[in-house]
């Protein structure tokens, strides 16, 4: 998806991605998912986040990610996650964030990280981390966001995501 200005997911029940070998977003402007309940993202080799402005995820209920190896975000104005009970990432070899500024969680209920390598964040403008219910990342592989501005979760109730390799 190049130059994609405006993705909009409303009151969305499921969306499943099984076996994609490559997703790619570049230039993206906005992407909002209004009210998800579960995101879940199971076998993703990489998971990479270039120039992006803003990630709203609102009211999210559970994020899973499996077999999470490298997460990158690089460039990252604000990410901003409400609501958020639990973050839990499970082997999760390198996560790193450059140019982050500020990290804040509020009103965290839990927030555990099992077997990490790496974490490394580097001048991110803004991490935002509030009232978040559950997300969870574990043993996943690749996911390349470029020069994305804004992505926001709300009202999705499920996106599925199997099987996701480079």
């Amino acid at each position: 998806m190049d130059k994609v200005r405006t993705v909009t997911m409303d009151k969305v029940c499921t969306v499943t991605v099984d076996k994609v070998r490559t997703m790619r977003t570049d230039n993206i402007h906005t992407v909002t998912m209004e009210k998800a309940c579960t995101v879940t993202m199971g076998n993703v080799r990489t998971v990479t986040m270039n120039t992006v402005r803003t990630v709203t995820m609102g009211k999210v209920c559970t994020v899973r990610m499996d077999k999470f190896c490298k997460v990158k975000m690089a460039k990252v104005h604000k990410v901003t996650m409400d609501k958020a009970r639990t973050v839990a990432m499970d082997k999760v070899r390198t996560i790193r964030t450059d140019k982050v500024y500020t990290v804040t969680t509020d009103k965290f209920r839990t927030l555990t990280t099992d077997k990490v390598h790496t974490m490394t964040m580097e001048q991110a403008c803004t991490v935002t981390m509030h009232k978040v219910r559950t997300v969870t990342i574990d043993k996943v592989r690749t996911v390349t966001l470029d020069n994305v501005r804004t992505v926001r979760t709300d009202k999705v109730r499920t996106v599925t995501m199997k099987r996701f390799a480079e």
